[in-house]
């Protein structure tokens, strides 16, 4: 038998035995209303990614040694949202960002100005760094080591078993 079910009879037969007992059939029916509604909700254990803006995320990345992941996306694109609702919500893939990463998103359709080192660009100028004039379309997601200033592309929708293993892969080689 469910909870609810169980909390129903139970209502029942108190409200059968007496009209007296009101209290106790008040307090018997929250007790299972709460009873049911915890069992309804999972508890959630990992941190959000905590995204920056370019340009707060690309210098801590540098400060602190850490990658930059930076995920370029548009408004209109449906795979950036997809991306952003399955994969960057899979706990192991915040885990693991977290412990290792920086994590950027970036528009470049947004009238915003980016700083590189001592210049202020515009959002294709920045795309166009990024890609090395190379853009595969959105999303992609860039890696910067700033270990050796290596940048790495992987275009494209990733699920979250396949986006884990790259991060790995990224982590793996940013040590060597």
């Amino acid at each position: 038998m469910s909870k609810g079910i169980i909390c129903g009879t139970l209502f029942s037969a108190i409200f059968a035995i007496t009209s007296n007992m009101n209290r106790l059939i008040i307090f018997t029916f929250v007790v299972c209303l709460a009873q049911f509604g915890m069992a309804q909700t999972p508890a959630k254990t990992v941190k959000e990614l905590e995204w920056k803006t370019w340009n707060e995320g690309f210098s801590l990345a540098q400060k602190t040694n850490k990658i930059a992941i930076i995920d370029v996306y548009t408004d209109w694109c449906h795979w950036c949202k997809v991306m952003d609702k399955n994969t960057y919500t899979d706990d192991s893939v915040i885990n693991l960002i977290n412990e290792h990463f920086i994590p950027i998103k970036f528009n470049p359709e947004k009238s915003d100005k980016y700083y590189v080192e001592s210049d202020t660009i515009d959002g294709r100028s920045l795309l166009n760094a990024l890609s090395g004039g190379q853009s595969s379309g959105y999303p992609t997601t860039y890696f910067f080591l700033p270990g050796t200033n290596q940048i790495f592309q992987q275009p494209g929708y990733i699920e979250p078993k396949q986006f884990y293993e790259l991060l790995e892969n990224v982590v793996a080689k940013s040590k060597k």
